[in-house]
């Protein structure tokens, strides 16, 4: 329940928000005041004002989650734009919802343009030292990618810079993998150029894998389970 005093002083924040914006960060209460800050912008239809404060603080992706239905009720709303978040932790999650959310109203809101994925690699290509997780995160990152292009044309040509990315940091681990079971996952479950569609698939590759390791029963079947012959072939 937000306070009369909360309201007045709220108030007067949303009305001077380009003023105020950049100088008050909310940041008491792990971000619980901002929340209530914001949920009280909503109810004043003045939301895009909240958008002053906290710039480029993934709280405001997650808050937009959290309210997405009545976000996307605002009919003098057309574009959000987000370029660089302070961290990408939790991005994922949000992201997802928001471009389901998107999907079944045939309308996209929030827009990621080529930045903001330059940004979301950056961030865990530094930041993040286990070259699996690396993996892991940056897989997820084109997935997203390829369901946000679904929404309509995408104004960059960063899907093929990111899955070259992705096939370059995977070429490299799969020299550091012994067993070719764990090779042949690595490759086919999360290299862009294997899983999708793809004209620089390089059969070559084959050759760093460990194929004659396969012993195990339950290896051998899911080497054949797999369509080589549609993973390798140029289309």
């Amino acid at each position: 329940m937000i306070k009369k005093d909360d309201k007045l002083i709220f108030n007067i924040l949303i009305d001077y928000s380009n003023i105020f914006g950049a100088d008050i960060s909310f940041k008491l209460k792990d971000g619980q005041v901002y929340k209530q800050f914001v949920e009280h912008a909503i109810g004043r239809s003045e939301y895009l004002k909240s958008l002053d404060y906290r710039k480029k603080d993934i709280i405001q992706l997650k808050i937009i989650n959290e309210n997405k239905e009545k976000i996307f009720s605002f009919n003098d709303i057309t574009e959000i734009k987000f370029v660089k978040l302070n961290e990408y932790d939790g991005a994922y999650e949000s992201i997802k919802d928001i471009i389901k959310l998107e999907k079944d109203n045939g309308k996209k809101l929030i827009y990621f343009p080529k930045t903001f994925l330059e940004n979301y690699f950056i961030y865990y290509i530094n930041s993040e030292k286990d070259d699996n997780v690396k993996i892991e995160k940056l897989v997820d990152l084109y997935k997203l990618l390829l369901s946000y292009i679904e929404l309509g044309k995408d104004d960059s040509d960063y899907k093929d810079i990111l899955s070259e990315e992705i096939h370059k940091l995977i070429e490299k681990k799969l020299d550091k993998i012994d067993k070719g079971i764990d090779q042949l996952k690595l490759l086919l479950e999360n290299d862009p150029y294997y899983v999708y569609p793809c004209e620089k698939r390089n059969p070559g590759i084959f050759e760093k894998i460990n194929i004659f390791d396969l012993t195990e029963e339950k290896d051998i079947e899911y080497f054949q389970k797999k369509d080589i012959e549609y993973m390798i072939k140029i289309l």
